[in-house]
Formats: structure tokens, C-alpha cells, sequence
């Protein structure tokens, strides 16, 4: 959905400053981090924001926002996928929503995407050309033989009598497509313009962001999020877990290397997944995207003792070495100071 009238507390992000999107004309008033502009490197993006049409103003979310936000990520499995800078994006919209509209309607727990079944209509055993195997008796099928020829004639006479329904009814089969008659329609619709009594949402609190981690926090918490490259709205939300391809085990503990179950390392692929309306959950795999075989094909190397061995980890246990500087060497540094 297009928003034709502005936000009226927009959060933006660096993917909107680097991707050059007129926020003067989505915001009345535009809010960032210091961070954020901070980590732009590009020089044509510096430039652009040495003279911006508007007023960017600097805030910073509270810990207890910040908190909240990275409680919420871990339960749908984007916190690995976000930075320090990024959660502090989030918080901060959390708090100006806060602000604004209240927390009545802001979620603490994710929602699970739904499946739904799909519905097939009955057929009719009365049909001609039906057939039911059933092992019934004898009996019954020399009486069903006797059936077929009256139901052959209903159905028949049925058939005359809807011929002249079913011409109506052609008339009404359209909706749901682009015909000559509803092209109109439909075109003002993709160009955002309002159709009938259609009342358009006024979003007062957003975040214009193009990291679709912080877009599936974002929406599954319940604030708003625009799209840096049209100023649409987002609405789908996705909730990610961990699949071993080696035992086939599922983890919801998207931050860890090892799985849980067999112990392999890097064997724990970032899969979507869905609950059917029934309970049942359903994991979405890309079977075409091939598997990382690296480190598989040779013998490891002879494991080297000493403080700075850089031997390959092989366990989620296994201890590291402290990467730390020889007394010597610290206090010769000392000496060239002095």
C-alpha cells in the first residue's frame, strides 16, 4: 500500500541514506542515530547529507528499550543477523511508538506465521461418471445398478433446467481478474489512488529501513515499516531456526555453530518455518542451494601447542587460547613511549 499522506515520526536508517530516497517527501519528522550516519562510508552519501532539505534529529533509545528489542530478536532468530547499530534503530522506534500510541498493542512474544488447509468441495456421488469403490454385498450392487438409470435422467433434467442459471452466473465469474469492464479500477488502485469508500491508514510511527532482519523485528512487535525503494508498506513477517543438514534436527538457537544433537560444526543451515493451522510445523529448505563442503576434503593439520597456535575448532567446548601480548613486549613498548 502506498502511503500518500507522510509519517509522522520516521526512523531512518543508513540503507535509505545510501540508497538515496527522498525521505522529505514519506516523514514530517525525520529521527536517526548517531551511529547511523557514522557508518556510512560512501562519499556521495556524506555529501547528500551535508545538504538535506529537512531536519534530521538525533535521539537515543533507553536500556530498557534496547533490552526488549534483543529479547525479541532472539526468540525469531534474527539477533545474529543484527548489529549494535541496528538494534539501536529498532529501540528507537519501540520508544517513539511507545510515545505515541502507547505499548497496549506491542507484542512480546512473536506471532508464528500460519498455514492454512486448502479446501476441496465434495463431489457428488450423483454425478454421472462417479464411481465410489466400495466392497458392499452383492445385493447392494444390483440395487445401486437399478439407481443408475433414474439418477442419469435427474441429473439430466437437472442440467437443462441450470443451462439457463449457469449464463447469469458466467457474468458473475469474472471477480478476481483484469477485465475490460473493472480495468479502470484496478489501475487506480495500483497507483494509490482511493477507490469507493476506501479509507486510507494513517501511519504515525514507522521505520524506513531496507534490512529485512529489522523488518521481520519490526513487524513482528507491531510497529510499522516502509520500504526504502517505493515508500510502500511491509506487511509479511517470516520467523527463522536452525536445520542440520548432517542429523536433521531442528534448533531454535540461532546463534550457535554446533549442533545440539550430532555436533558437527557449520552444519546448521537458516531455514523459515510455519505452524499449520493443525499444530503441525512446516520447515520451508532450499534444496538448491548447495552445502559447504570446505574443510571436508582434507586431514587436519597436526594441532600446535604454544600461546599463539591457531589450531581449528572442533568442539563447542574446546578451550581457545587468550591472543594476549608477552610481558616482554608490553613493557618494551613502555620503554618507547617514555
Amino acid at each position: 500500500m502506498l502511503n500518500k499522506k507522510k509519517v509522522s515520526h520516521l526512523v531512518v536508517d543508513s540503507g535509505a541514506f545510501i540508497a538515496g530516497t527522498q525521505i522529505q517527501d514519506l516523514g514530517e519528522n525525520m529521527y536517526t542515530l548517531p551511529e547511523v550516519v557514522h557508518e556510512i562510508k560512501d562519499q556521495n552519501t556524506r555529501n547528500r547529507l551535508q545538504f538535506i532539505a529537512y531536519e534530521l534529529k538525533y535521539r537515543e533509545p533507553s536500556e530498557e528499550d534496547i533490552k526488549a528489542v534483543i529479547s525479541f530478536a532472539k526468540k525469531t532468530g534474527d539477533y545474529c543477523q543484527l548489529s549494535a547499530t541496528d538494534l539501536k534503530v529498532i529501540a528507537l522506534t519501540l520508544r517513539l511508538e511507545k510515545e505515541v500510541n502507547g505499548d497496549k498493542h506491542i507484542r512480546h512474544e512473536p506471532q508464528v506465521t500460519q498455514v492454512f488447509k486448502k479446501t476441496h468441495s465434495e463431489a457428488n456421488e450423483s454425478m454421472v461418471g462417479f464411481y465410489v469403490n466400495k466392497n458392499d454385498d452383492k445385493s447392494d450392487d444390483t440395487k445401486s445398478e437399478g439407481n443408475c438409470a433414474e439418477n442419469a435422467k435427474e441429473v439430466t433434467e437437472e442440467a437443462i433446467e441450470s443451462d439457463g442459471e449457469e449464463e447469469e452466473e458466467e457474468e458473475d465469474s469474472d471477480e478476481g481478474w483484469i477485465t475490460p469492464h473493472n480495468v479502470e479500477e484496478i489501475r487506480r488502485q495500483m497507483m494509490g489512488m482511493k477507490v469507493d469508500d476506501e479509507v486510507e491508514e494513517v501511519v504515525s510511527v514507522g521505520c524506513l529501513t531496507g534490512d529485512y532482519a529489522m523488518q521481520n523485528v519490526l513487524l513482528q512487535m507491531g510497529l510499522k515499516v516502509i520500504n526504502i525503494k517505493d515508500g510502500l508498506r511491509i506487511r509479511s513477517t517470516k520467523q527463522f531456526v536452525l536445520r542440520c543438514f548432517a542429523c536433521l534436527k531442528i534448533s531454535t538457537k540461532t546463534c550457535n555453530d554446533f549442533c545440539h544433537n550430532c555436533g558437527n560444526f557449520k552444519t546448521l543451515k537458516r531455514v523459515a518455518l510455519t505452524v499449520r493451522d493443525d499444530g503441525t510445523k512446516e520447515v520451508h529448505i532450499n534444496f538448491k542451494k548447495p552445502i559447504n563442503i570446505r574443510g571436508t576434503r582434507y586431514s587436519l593439520p597436526t594441532p600446535k601447542a604454544g600461546k599463539h597456535s591457531n589450531n581449528p575448532i572442533l568442539v563447542a567446548d574446546q578451550p581457545i587460547p587468550q591472543q594476549r601480548k608477552t610481558k616482554f613486549a608490553i613493557d618494551e613498548k613502555k620503554g618507547h613511549n617514555c
